[in-house]
């Protein structure tokens, strides 16, 4: 089954609909490597480059969050998130699992990041301890 989760309530055009209308296809099957291959060559159209490589993540959302954190992160760093609905709920949860040292901001699910909140922490930062936020 295709899943298409887009930001909001969206209208969807119906070519795009009738393209998911397709089998599932696993990035674990063998056809994939040659197929990816050729992704990431043809990637370097969109991004207007003959030089470079653009990363393709062929994997799930949440394996997509584990490489951004565990690659940009390291165990015990500091890292200032907002929990204001399940999304971010489960970043923190994984944020945790994978050993970060997690200040969570909880927030009214639904109202998003307060940033004169944020601005607060960031300033009481001294020791500039915070990595990400």
């Amino acid at each position: 089954m295709k899943v298409l989760c887009p930001a909001g309530p969206v209208n969807i055009h119906d070519n795009v609909l009738r393209a998911m209308n397709v089998g599932g296809q696993n990035h674990r099957d063998p056809w994939f490597a040659e197929f990816y291959k050729s992704c990431i060559e043809e990637s370097k159209l969109i991004f207007g480059t003959n030089e470079g490589t653009a990363i393709l993540w062929p994997g799930t959302g949440t394996g997509g969050w584990e490489a951004a954190l565990t690659n940009t992160l390291s165990p015990g760093d500091k890292v200032v998130t907002f929990r204001y609905g399940l999304f971010s709920h489960l970043w923190i949860d994984m944020m945790q699992r994978l050993g970060l040292d997690v200040e969570v901001v909880d927030c009214r699910w639904g109202d998003g990041a307060d940033e004169a909140r944020l601005a607060e922490i960031l300033a009481a930062d001294k020791e500039k301890k915070i990595k990400a936020v």
